[in-house]
């Protein structure tokens, strides 16, 4: 499994890169999306937890470990895209007073849909992740959040007049991060890579420049 190997390298590489990035782009800026932007970045900290699979050889047999990590999968994709949500409905000033305790309701939140899901260990799927239940209700939330959250980004820059190259990055971050939870062939680890990477860049890009400008 070279090319989920490789998906899993580039989550640990974007997350240092995109860190420092931000704290040296924004060390004086106050902005209200910093807080779940970084707490969308800790899910690729959690997704590369797989690794943790083959490097143990838990597919041989039933183990806490392997229902740990597998919670931990599940958990970073309910944390991504509700960290998402959370940057474009509650980074405005009024919310930014209460930016912890948002965050923590967000992380307890995904930990308690992980925790209740049920696991099927006895498949192992070519990413090395263990198959959750609800599988369609899943999707369908996945891609309700997603929606919702291009779809309110949108509306907000439009009222005010931001420009919405900013939108255009956020959704290739949305469905780049999906791509990179699921990467297990040569074209999700490319088409991933480069919705990150050009979604992170705009999208941090125009909020600097707003966030600048105000």
């Amino acid at each position: 499994p070279v090319f989920t190997f490789a998906g899993l390298y580039f989550e640990i590489f974007y997350i240092w890169v995109v860190s420092l990035v931000v704290l040296y782009a924004f060390f004086k800026t106050q902005a209200g999306e910093l807080g779940f932007f970084l707490l969308f970045l800790s899910s690729f900290f959690f997704d590369s937890f797989r690794f943790f699979i083959p490097l143990f050889n838990l597919t041989q047999n039933y183990s806490a470990a392997l229902i740990f990590i597998g919670n931990f999968h599940l958990g970073a994709k309910f944390l991504a895209p509700i960290s998402l949500l959370c940057m474009v409905l509650l980074s405005s000033e009024q919310h930014r007073q209460n930016l912890e305790q948002n965050v923590f309701i967000v992380i307890a939140l995904c930990a308690f849909l992980a925790h209740y899901i049920p696991l099927n260990t006895a498949v192992m799927l070519p990413t090395y992740t263990v198959p959750g239940s609800f599988v369609r209700a899943m999707r369908f939330f996945l891609i309700a959040i997603i929606s919702i959250s291009v779809i309110s980004l949108l509306l907000k820059n439009f009222q005010n007049e931001v420009s919405q190259i900013m939108t255009l990055g956020f959704l290739f971050l949305s469905v780049g991060s999906v791509i990179i939870f699921n990467c297990c062939t040569l074209a999700h680890l490319i088409s991933a890579v480069i919705l990150l990477s050009t979604g992170t860049f705009l999208y941090l890009k125009e909020l600097h420049y707003h966030y600048m400008w105000r």
